[in-house]
């Protein structure tokens, strides 16, 4: 946000510019504020640069909004005994199979969210945080072998780590004359 002299300063500045023969665009983008705010500071026709008024505006809500009494009918139904294990996604259903509708599976998950009721439901446990696995690594060959792991080969910057079967060393294939 900038301050009323700011605002002032920019935009006798930008008139400077333009009565000096400068296009608004350019001195504006120059300044680093667009066309449309310049405007909105000072009307035209009008001399006085005004406060930015997009923080007092005035917006509507939306049509569709849940009134006041339709929110504290979602949340008594989500508290009733028999809804009150289950998650938004099968309280819909199961309404809709009454033939009762009253509101949206979205707009009911927003609603407990709200009023902080949104705890995990049903038979299956809460999600828990994972450990990162341990990682072992072999600095030089036969090191690893008792981990279970054996340098095997390195290739192209990469060190290729293979599983060993009994702590048995691994023998790379032989590719000669008279191998099978």
């Amino acid at each position: 946000m900038t301050s009323p002299t700011q605002r002032e300063t920019i935009v006798n500045l930008i008139h400077e510019a333009t009565a000096a023969g400068a296009r608004q665009s350019r001195a504006c983008q120059i300044v680093g504020i667009s066309e449309r705010t310049l405007q909105r500071w000072q009307p035209q026709g009008e001399t006085v640069v005004r406060e930015d008024q997009r923080p007092h505006a005035q917006h509507p809500s939306p049509a569709n909004k849940l009134s006041a009494e339709e929110y504290q009918q979602v949340l008594t139904i989500c508290n009733q005994p028999e809804y009150a294990s289950l998650p938004p996604s099968q309280i819909v259903p199961k309404l809709a199979d009454q033939g009762i509708y009253i509101a949206s599976e979205s707009t009911i998950y927003r609603a407990l969210r709200a009023e902080k009721q949104m705890n995990h439901h049903g038979r299956a446990q809460a999600p828990q945080a994972s450990r990162q696995p341990t990682t072992h690594i072999a600095t030089c060959p036969q090191r690893s072998v008792g981990l279970g792991y054996q340098l095997f080969a390195q290739h192209r910057h990469r060190t290729l780590l293979l599983p060993v079967h009994g702590r048995r060393p691994l023998q790379p294939l032989r590719r000669g004359v008279g191998s099978a």
